[in-house]
């Protein structure tokens, strides 16, 4: 599959959609892309769409920019 080709048809596309459209379609897509083989992860690291990164948040996880404790290292990591 190549996802890059995939996502500049997303870029195209998506200046026909308006609103909350815009987002639906969006989740579609990813999802359609997910049945079909592609990788979150991949689709995240090519994408810079934010209607696409939102789409994602229910196959991945992002990193959110907080304080986390590393107990092995007894000191803070900052993201």
């Amino acid at each position: 599959m190549d996802l890059e080709l995939h996502l500049l048809v997303w870029k195209e596309l998506r200046e026909h959609f308006t609103g909350s459209e815009l987002q639906d379609a969006a989740e579609d897509f990813v999802r359609i892309l997910i049945e079909h083989g592609a990788d979150a992860e991949k689709i995240s690291e090519y994408s810079i769409d934010t209607e696409i990164k939102e789409a994602l948040k229910d196959y991945i996880e992002f990193e959110d920019d907080v304080d986390e404790f590393d107990e092995d290292e007894d000191e803070y990591n900052y993201s």
